[in-house]
């Protein structure tokens, strides 16, 4: 590309090239051109093609590699001890401040976990179980997905599962040349009941938030 990147595009999506003189009329010299026109294949490419590379770029804007922040850590780095109070308060609030992080140190960890305070339930049009086979990868990619699985298995945020339905896989290269592992659930979507539940917009959630933290102050 013209800015030094490289993107990847799938082949199976290059579509013929056939090149149309414009019409002006429709007189039958013009129709006996357009058909010999039609009759000429031009041996040139134009793609519609699905990029699998995440270029991170918003509103014009490039994120460099030195400003991307890792998706989680494996190992906790960072525990309550590391939470940095405030030196202008009290040493009343300080301790109750320090009394509340210690009641919910469990939070404070920059390792992802899980929640179990409530749970989403996908409602069905159709009984029969979706099931669509893998998209073939790469044996140099395999270690990856096998990698990533391992990897979100030992944090708790997937689990073995022997249910009747699947779904491809499709990795995703991110910016500073690692992958993302992502689900296809295009299928399942197909058949899933429709929650028309509108969301608020970011400038909504903020006045909440404000509102909120104003009644603190």
């Amino acid at each position: 590309m013209d800015n030094g990147k490289v993107k990847t595009y799938h082949i199976n999506m290059l579509k013929r090239y056939f090149h149309r003189e414009n019409k002006t009329d429709s007189t039958a010299g013009d129709r006996n051109k357009q058909d010999q026109v039609e009759d000429e294949q031009v041996h040139q490419a134009a793609s519609v093609a699905c990029v699998i590379e995440d270029d991170e770029e918003a509103d014009g804007m490039t994120v460099s590699d030195a400003e991307i922040l890792p998706l989680y850590n494996l190992k906790q780095k960072e525990t309550v001890e590391d939470v940095v109070i405030n030196p202008d308060l009290t040493a009343e609030q300080q301790t109750e401040v320090k009394q509340l992080l210690s009641e919910y140190r469990e939070i404070f960890s920059d390792v992802p976990t899980v929640t179990h305070l409530i749970e989403h339930k996908v409602e069905l049009t159709e009984n029969e179980p979706v099931r669509h086979k893998p998209y073939p990868v790469p044996y140099k990619m395999q270690e990856v997905i096998d990698k990533e699985i391992d990897d979100m298995l030992s944090m708790g945020v997937i689990e073995h599962s022997e249910a009747p339905y699947a779904s491809p896989l499709v990795l995703v290269k991110k910016p500073d040349g690692s992958y993302r592992v992502c689900v296809n659930f295009k299928e399942l979507k197909r058949i899933t009941v429709f929650d028309p539940e509108p969301m608020m917009s970011p400038d909504d959630i903020s006045e909440v938030i404000r509102k909120s933290v104003l009644q603190y102050i």
